[in-house]
């Protein structure tokens, strides 16, 4: 099946279009663009993604439904779309047939609980690069399952073992489904259904920019913006774990108080807002960071740019605010700051390949048994409840991880 990332084959447009959509928010350093210069950049880009959905295989479409085993499977329940829109229009809840056994290498999997993630909600949107084959796509791109069976070839996995998705783009949203064996990784049931569920996508990403952008030694500072999101307490957690400190940026909230007390628990050694940033970081003694993480844009990308110390790294990992991205003169001139992106599922996946992500998955894993890492506080919904599932992820410091628990009755 040909990944419908080909379309980055396309002219300059397209590509540049498409180069915005990962970033989620433009990132501008002038007034103008030299799509000369932008190109091949796209053209890049394309070789990648191709190279991300030549190595994966993709069960976001039905076909995967009609290789799962009957063994203690009935109808399988999945969201499901047929055109990109807002999610509340696009997805319908479907029932469909229970499906075949598995083959040889394949695994039948019930899912226990997943999560709804900011690129499961472009994704149905169209905004997101890695696409379901449509009509008929099942988004979902993280998740817990059990095995339930397993083909005559699987050495891997048995039955009763707790798995997560290995490759992105697996379509997790749905009551259970075939899979091949080679997609799935097994996590430890001791970790828990709220650690395993979104140990995929955060962590991870919390992980691999504290350490593959800049040489972080113990008592070095990491400043950050979205600092609630799940990534945002992945990176205190982890940071910490690694003898680093952070500072930690909000917005202002009615429970302001209870935020700042819940990341100080995690280990934020400085939790402040853009507005209070310069006068709370002189009050506090920390070192200026030579890092910096960035999911909002606009000025709170600002803000964590104009405190990072010489030849000091802003990276970017999402767009939350829409808002570009804009490089200050005097940082590039005088500071010689320098601007990174990280896309978990893109490049990072690629250069870690299978064993790479599992061994990052395995790292993770250690963090939550040894008690460094806690997970996201949750609020779960039954599928059937999808649409009140939106309506919470779309409320405002709802300070809670929206997922889909399976194994609530509906």
């Amino acid at each position: 099946m040909r990944c419908a990332l080909s379309r980055l084959s396309l002219g300059t447009g397209t590509q540049l279009r498409l180069q915005q959509r990962l970033l989620g928010a433009s990132v501008n350093a002038s007034a103008s663009i030299d799509t000369n210069h932008i190109a091949p950049q796209a053209q890049r880009l394309g070789h990648l993604l191709d190279n991300i959905c030549n190595n994966q295989r993709s069960d976001f479409s039905l076909r995967s439904m009609a290789t799962s085993s009957t063994e203690g499977a009935g109808a399988v329940r999945a969201l499901m779309y047929d055109t990109p829109g807002e999610p509340l229009d696009a997805l319908s809840l479907r029932e469909l047939p229970p499906a075949a056994p598995c083959g040889p290498e394949e695994v039948q999997l019930r899912f226990l609980m997943v999560p709804i993630n900011p690129s499961d909600v472009n994704t149905v949107q169209g905004k997101y690069p890695i696409m379901p084959q449509l009509p008929g796509g099942v988004p979902g791109h993280e998740g817990v399952a059990e095995v339930v069976a397993v083909g005559p070839q699987v050495r891997s996995l048995s039955p009763g073992d707790w798995v997560v998705p290995l490759r992105p783009a697996q379509g997790t949203w749905r009551s259970g489904g075939t899979f091949a064996a080679a997609d799935w990784h097994r996590v430890p049931r001791e970790i828990g259904v709220e650690a395993a569920a979104t140990i995929v996508i955060n962590p991870p990403s919390a992980l691999g920019m504290l350490e593959n952008f800049l040489d972080l030694q113990p008592g070095e500072t990491v400043a950050q913006n979205g600092a609630t999101s799940a990534v945002g307490e992945a990176v205190i957690q982890i940071a910490r774990a690694k003898g680093l400190k952070t500072i930690n940026i909000i917005r202002e909230r009615p429970d302001m108080a209870t935020t700042v007390s819940r990341l100080t628990s995690l280990g934020a050694d400085l939790v402040t807002t853009e507005q209070r940033l310069k006068e709370d970081l002189k009050a506090s003694g920390l070192p200026a960071p030579r890092l910096g993480l960035n999911c909002v844009g606009g000025t709170a990308a600002n803000a964590v740019t104009r405190i990072l110390k010489e030849c000091g790294t802003l990276v970017t990992y999402g767009g939350m605010s829409m808002q570009p991205v804009t490089a200050p003169t005097a940082s590039m001139i005088f500071k010689d700051i320098s601007f990174r992106g990280f896309w978990l599922s893109g490049r990072w996946s690629v250069e870690q390949g299978p064993t790479g992500r599992a061994a990052v998955l395995d790292r993770i894993s250690q963090l939550y048994l040894q008690g460094a890492l806690q997970p996201p506080v949750v609020q779960s919904f039954p599928l059937g409840g999808w649409r009140d599932a939106f309506a919470a992820v779309g409320a405002a410091h709802r300070g809670r991880k929206v997922v889909f628990d399976m194994r609530r009755e509906e």
